[in-house]
């Protein structure tokens, strides 16, 4: 290795996910003052003066934004317990899932929306847990973000809890994306069990959350790699997550869009084991990118949302409504185009809280991510596509200015700002944002459905507009 590259971080947070990357030989986005060099060399990892680390990395596509990715791999095999450590960022309380599976009558005002959102109107746990706020300045570290499981839970209710795991073998991980890999491991029973009738053989845990385990697999006779999510045993008699199960399969496997993650098969074992075959993704979760670079440029952004919006057409055309569009439930996957050159995928995930034709409009089913639910969906009113669209406006406003639109120390109080307080201009936050683009992402977030972007599709058109006036 003729050459030596160095990445800089505020704190140790921001070593882990390259450190993850490292344990498993996977894909690492990494913020470099300079082009790397072709061919493999020397990453070393500085938390302000002080050298914690360093591996070996290589370029496999791209640059944007002076963020590359490298393949990672440990310089040598001993140091996988000394940078095993620095995987291990630590957790917060605000580290704890804001995905709301709730049921609750129509809320017309705060009093109200509180007593329908503690402890009474969440079955599966008898704690909801305070979420802290995520507003910052600017030169703060961004906060651990909230991820994509639908239950609350106290400090003592799982083994394997989101941003706090004690599976054996797994170390904690702020990145919980069920199909984005962490430093995986064969300590789980169930590794090396075969499931679908012999087809598929469960090779090691990449992921873990409140309801699921997420298994890197092989099928036995194509020889591909595939993603297995797997319900935790301990909700296999639980009629509504057995719901939530069929209905991320049901959704997904109708859709044939390369930006949607894809699924290919769901079945239940003889001993009651669930499970969901899905496309493997060696990506970041644009979550993961946010907590790293705070925002992205304009013109990024823009693209990482036109890609969304296709996605998310493909559903709307088929009457499903995603109803948890949030950049944890984004993944950005390094790829290749027809002529070789690299090019950035982004991938729709998730659709385990997806409303289906008849079923979408069930009254009283708030189901969402507080930061980004639509006024109409924190009521349990009905909804349509125009929900997706305001959370696209609320994930662009992220990817725009660092921040999501509405901060606040419990959920409840974010929700009623979504009914009831006018977002900030982005730009306001953060200079340089063109008129153009800021009017899409406000009117995304209009209060009245009517007033939004009917679908995703219409989005685009508007989004291919400003993309299309940059290039010219």
């Amino acid at each position: 290795m003729s050459s030596v590259l160095v990445a800089r971080f505020v704190g140790r947070s921001g070593v882990a996910p390259i450190v993850r990357a490292a344990l498993a030989g996977d894909i690492a986005y990494v913020a470099l003052a300079q082009p790397p060099p072709a061919g493999r060399t020397t990453l070393q990892l500085f938390v302000g003066d002080e050298l914690v680390g360093a591996v070996s990395a290589e370029l496999v596509g791209s640059g944007r934004d002076g963020e590359y990715p490298l393949r990672v791999r440990l310089l040598d095999p001993a140091h996988a317990v000394e940078l095993g450590r620095l995987s291990e960022p630590r957790t917060s309380f605000g580290d704890e899932d804001r995905t709301l599976a709730s049921r609750a009558p129509h809320i017309d005002d705060e009093k109200t929306l509180t007593s329908q959102l503690l402890p009474a109107a969440v079955p599966v746990v008898p704690v909801l847990a305070p979420i802290v706020t995520v507003s910052r300045s600017h030169d703060e570290p961004r906060p651990p973000r909230p991820r994509s499981i639908r239950e609350y839970f106290t400090d003592d209710e799982s083994d394997t809890i989101p941003g706090s795991s004690r599976m054996p073998g797994v170390p904690p991980t702020t990145d919980a994306s069920w199909n984005v890999r962490i430093a995986p491991t064969t300590k789980d029973p169930l590794c090396g069990r075969t499931i679908g009738g012999g087809k598929y053989i469960l090779d090691s845990v990449i992921g873990t959350g409140a309801i699921g385990i997420v298994f890197k697999a092989s099928h036995k006779d194509l020889g591909r790699t595939v993603a297995i999510k797997v319900l935790n045993p301990r909700y296999r008699d639980d009629p509504d997550l057995l719901a939530v199960f069929r209905t991320e399969a049901r959704a997904a496997s109708q859709l044939e869009h390369p930006n949607v993650a894809r699924v290919y098969d769901y079945g239940q074992e003889p001993d009651g084991l669930v499970y969901i075959v899905m496309e493997y993704l060696s990506g970041y979760t644009l979550g993961s990118v946010l907590s790293a670079r705070r925002k992205l440029t304009p013109a990024r952004a823009v693209d990482v949302m036109i890609q969304v919006c296709a996605g998310l057409s493909s559903a709307h055309d088929r009457d499903i409504v995603h109803r948890d569009i949030k950049p944890d439930n984004i993944v950005l996957v390094p790829a290749q185009d027809d002529e070789g050159r690299p090019v950035e995928i982004v991938k729709v995930c998730d659709f385990g809280i997806a409303a289906l034709g008849t079923t979408r409009t069930e009254e009283g089913n708030a189901a969402g991510t507080p930061e980004y639910m639509a006024p109409e969906q924190t009521t349990g009113s009905r909804v349509s596509p125009s929900a997706d669209v305001y959370a696209c406006g609320c994930a662009l406003y992220e990817m725009l200015t660092g921040q999501v639109p509405f901060t606040a120390d419990q959920a409840y109080r974010i929700l009623m700002k979504h009914r009831s307080e006018a977002p900030c201009p982005p730009s306001e936050i953060e200079a340089g944002i063109a008129p153009a683009l800021e009017a899409v992402v406000l009117r995304c977030m209009e209060k009245v459905p009517a007033r939004r972007y009917q679908s995703a599709r219409e989005l685009r058109v508007e989004l291919r507009k400003i993309a299309d006036a940059k290039a010219s």
